[in-house]
């Protein structure tokens, strides 16, 4: 990004398969981002976020115990309104409809499984340098 470090940067992925958080931890490391944040529990996803104070927030669909959109819902609540983090939805839920009620409900973008590297990369710089330009103009 252009004015900030990307080792800066803090991340929260939330998705109950291990595998595909470790994934994407390696992808994003491997693009330069240090400060990840993970949990294979949706039900941390709120107090997680009010501990680490992310820069962007990735999400499954679907999970036990809350599924993506209560994740969604929950985030949404106690992010200030004023404030922009995006929240980015990586799943294996193929269908539109899925797709569509997430974009509509808060998502910011929406990615399928698996995830391809370089495309996952780039969404999440776009999303950042959106938060950052809404931060600048804050």
């Amino acid at each position: 990004m252009s004015d900030l470090a990307l080792s800066t940067v803090k991340l929260l992925l939330i998705d109950d398969e291990n595998h595909s958080l470790k994934l994407m931890e390696a992808i994003l490391k491997q693009a330069g981002y240090e400060k990840i944040t993970t949990t294979t529990d949706p039900r941390q996803a709120v107090s997680l976020y009010q501990e680490v104070k992310p820069d962007l927030i990735a999400t499954d669909m679907r999970m036990p115990h809350m599924d993506g959109f209560e994740v969604m819902r929950q985030l949404t609540a106690v992010i200030p309104a004023e404030d922009y983090v995006p929240i980015l939805v990586i799943t294996g839920e193929l269908d539109a409809p899925t797709k569509h009620r997430a974009l509509a409900e808060g998502a910011k973008d929406f990615l399928n499984k698996p995830v391809d590297a370089t495309e996952v990369v780039l969404r999440i710089k776009n999303q950042l340098v959106t938060r950052q330009l809404h931060r600048q103009l804050r």
